[in-house]
């Protein structure tokens, strides 16, 4: 990845709809450059996806809970995440390492919901304990914005 990559890719984090013509006239490249130059991280995976972000007050969450989560002795963090993400409502499950075995980031519309969801997840087979914190209204976008752009200062 040499310096135009990470210009590409800057750009498209800015915004993932830019023209590539406009990437290209920002730059001093074709628009076929950076157009091959972005088929090429498309093709060797370093950039994965596009994607949307959703503001989850306007489909009527109000809030989104972090659960970090014990899982019994010996028991494989595996399975557990497994179900975590077929839980309604959890939108992030995934492994940990730590004093908790896997995370959790559930959504919720009231506070009756995260009751019941935290339940449903404490009745799991091999959860232990789950320690849970949430902040009201949580996230308003989802996935959060986060500054992309630090990642790419730390490349070669």
């Amino acid at each position: 990845m040499d310096s135009l990559d990470k210009k590409i890719i800057q750009e498209l984090i800015k915004d993932g709809r830019v023209p590539f013509q406009r990437i290209a006239e920002n730059h001093g490249v074709s628009t076929q450059t950076i157009t091959r130059r972005y088929e090429e991280m498309k093709k060797n995976g370093t950039i994965a996806s596009f994607s949307i972000k959703l503001n989850l007050q306007k489909i009527g969450y109000c809030g989104a809970a972090h659960i970090l989560i014990k899982i019994k002795p010996n028991v494989s963090s595996y399975q557990t995440v497994k179900e975590l993400k077929k839980t309604r409502n959890i939108i992030v499950a995934t492994r940990s390492i730590g004093t908790h075995e896997a995370y959790a980031i559930l959504v919720f519309k009231t506070i009756t919901n995260l009751y019941e969801d935290i339940l449903r997840i404490k009745e799991l087979p091999d959860v232990m304990t789950t320690d849970v914190s949430f902040g009201v209204p949580g996230f308003q976008v989802f996935p959060p914005e986060l500054d992309q752009s630090k990642i790419l200062d730390n490349t070669n």
